[in-house]
Order: C-alpha cells, then sequence, then structure tokens
C-alpha cells in the first residue's frame, strides 16, 4: 500500500471511530434525559403510589437507570459501542448528581462524601434489582421485583412495616417496570433514542406537558 493510502485509510478509520463515540455520547445523553423525564411524571405519585419526596424521586431515577443499564448490558456483546453508552449514561447521571448538590448548596468539601453515598444507593438497588429478575428467584417476576422496590424505593426493609397502600402500589410498579424491560428489549439498538416514550407509564406526560 502506498504511503498516501495509508493515510487516507488512517484518516477515514479515525473519523469512523470519532463518529462512533460522537454517536455514544449523543445516545447516552438521550438515555439520561429520558430516565429524568420519566422520573419526574406525576404519574407515578399520583396513581403508582410513589412518596413524592426527594427520596422517592432519586429511588425512581435509579430505577429508571436500571431498567435502560440492563437493556444495555444485554447488548453488549452484540454492539461494539453498547458498553461506551453504558458507562457513558451512568457518568451522566453522577455528573448530574454533581451539579444538583452544588445548586442545593452542598459545599465543595461534603459533594464528595454525598457522591459516594449516591453511588453505593446505586450499586445497592442494581444488585437488588437484578437479584430480583435474575437471581433464584427470578420466576416469581412481579413478586419478587415488588418486594425488592418495597425495600429499597419505600424504604421498608420489614414486611410488618408495608402497609397494603404500599404493597399494592409496589405491585403496580413491578409490573410498570417488568412491562419497561420487555419492550426495551424490543427496541432495536439503534432505535434506543425512542427510549423515553417506554419509560413513561401509560397515560404519562411528557415533561413539555406537565
Amino acid at each position: 500500500m502506498r504511503l498516501a493510502d495509508h493515510l487516507k485509510t488512517l484518516i477515514r478509520n479515525c473519523r469512523a471511530r470519532g463518529a462512533r463515540k460522537a454517536r455514544a455520547g449523543r445516545l447516552a445523553k438521550e438515555l439520561h434525559a429520558a430516565a429524568i423525564s420519566a422520573s419526574r411524571d406525576p404519574v407515578f405519585y399520583r396513581e403508582f403510589g410513589v412518596p413524592d419526596t426527594f427520596d422517592g424521586r432519586f429511588d425512581l431515577l435509579l430505577l429508571n437507570m436500571f431498567l435502560l443499564a440492563e437493556r444495555l448490558e444485554g447488548e453488549v456483546e452484540k454492539t461494539r459501542d453498547a458498553r461506551r453508552v453504558l458507562q457513558l449514561v451512568q457518568e451522566a447521571m453522577f455528573d448530574d448528581f454533581d451539579r444538583l448538590l452544588r445548586e442545593m448548596g452542598v459545599g465543595d468539601m461534603s459533594v464528595g462524601r454525598h457522591i459516594r453515598n449516591m453511588a453505593r444507593a446505586w450499586a445497592g438497588r442494581v444488585n437488588a434489582y437484578r437479584t430480583a429478575l435474575h437471581g433464584e428467584r427470578r420466576t416469581e417476576g412481579e413478586t419478587a421485583l415488588s418486594e425488592a422496590l418495597l425495600r429499597n424505593l419505600w424504604r421498608c426493609p420489614k414486611p410488618a412495616d408495608i402497609s397494603e397502600d404500599e404493597y399494592q402500589a409496589a405491585h403496580r410498579l413491578a409490573r410498570h417496570a417488568l412491562s419497561v424491560r420487555d419492550r426495551l428489549t424490543d427496541l432495536p439498538f439503534d432505535r434506543l433514542n425512542e427510549a423515553a416514550a417506554v419509560l413513561r407509564p401509560a397515560g404519562g406526560q411528557t415533561e413539555t406537558g406537565q
């Protein structure tokens, strides 16, 4: 191969890699925005019984992010950019947490501690929901996931502390989450930018419609 042809090939490859990175970055931002938008939908708080508190909204966001991460994890072996998108969408979430903490007036010396706590919460939710969906009780589906939601999103570690309303709400949210998981699985990777419509509950609103 002549030097000129070799240089042209290198340039094409560099441009292709740059284009893939740019696409991955755009998709990660779109997925993170979709998770945020869905988590702000008032239907979750009005009809699904999610606590309309900082903790409730935080945990609903983590649930939506988990569902997106599950979809991306399932694509890693098939699509070369899936792992990068998975990394970038999580980075976008924690960058946003950092920004929000600072806007809330948390001092520089404390932001890192709060972020570490949020990272532990994220890892814990991923483990709990993944265990519910893929562990020994995976065949129980809705029941296993609803129990994980009660422990984490509703912060009810003891069955005796769970009210009937919370029990029913957790089952409704578990059914919704399982439906979202299935619909995301059916959505091709190159159409994951449509995830916002999948994450929203039936009768939900777009963010601009609130």
